[in-house]
C-alpha cells in the first residue's frame, strides 16, 4: 500500500479509522488533484483532502481517516 500515489477514478484504497480498515474505490478526483472522494465496500462516500504537511491523504469531518492506494 502507498500513502501517495497519483489519485485516479476507479483505483482501489484502504481507508485506515483509528481501530479499523475498510477497502473502497475512488470516484471522483478534483481538477487539482488535492481532493476526492472514496466510496467504501460498506456504502459509504467519504471527502479526502490532500494535507500539505504530509502529503497523505485524511478525511474531511470529525472521522479523522486516512487513505492509502492498494497499488
Amino acid at each position: 500500500m502507498h500513502p501517495r500515489a497519483l489519485p485516479r477514478v476507479g483505483a482501489p484504497v484502504v481507508v485506515f479509522f483509528l481501530a479499523a480498515r475498510v477497502n473502497g474505490e475512488v470516484v471522483a478526483v478534483d481538477p487539482d488533484f488535492r481532493g476526492l472522494e472514496v466510496l467504501t465496500e460498506e456504502g459509504e462516500t467519504m471527502r479526502f483532502k490532500l494535507q500539505r504537511t504530509t502529503g497523505r491523504f485524511q478525511s474531511v469531518g470529525a472521522d479523522d481517516a486516512r487513505l492509502y492506494f492498494a497499488d
